[in-house]
């Protein structure tokens, strides 16, 4: 999944911050999909059962988010400094409002990455006391 959309979105010969847009919200939408598909964690044991034996349900959504989430923003901090960097040598300026959008779809990659640890960490919190 991530790294197929990985080699697509570096392997393109002209990077614009449309790109960058682009790649977060697919990304984004992926995520979505996951959370629709896997909606509990997997492996159906009952609560009780689990913090007897102290087992662990697998949260699909949380390990795809913890895995991924934190390589797409480093590539993307690398793409945007690269665009930065040729655009201050070409002594152009990056569109202000295709700047505002990347972080605004940045911000809300986030968001929705701190909503799924939390609701994790909430999760296995309740388990273990």
């Amino acid at each position: 999944m991530y790294s197929e959309r990985r080699e697509q979105f570096l392997d393109e010969p002209n990077l614009d911050l449309r790109r960058v847009h682009d790649f977060a919200d697919a990304f984004i939408s992926d995520i979505e999909r996951l959370h629709k598909r896997f909606k509990d964690p997997i492996l159906g044991y009952e609560p009780l059962i689990m913090v007897l034996t102290r087992y662990r349900k697998v949260d699909i959504l949380f390990i795809g988010a913890d895995v991924f989430v934190p390589l797409l923003f480093k590539d993307v901090q690398t793409v945007l400094l690269a665009l930065m960097r040729q655009a201050s040598q070409d002594g152009v300026e990056l569109p202000t409002e295709d700047m505002f959008e990347v972080y605004r779809k940045i911000k809300e990659l986030w968001s929705l990455y701190r909503q799924i640890v939390r609701k994790y960490l909430t999760y296995y919190r309740v388990l273990s006391v």
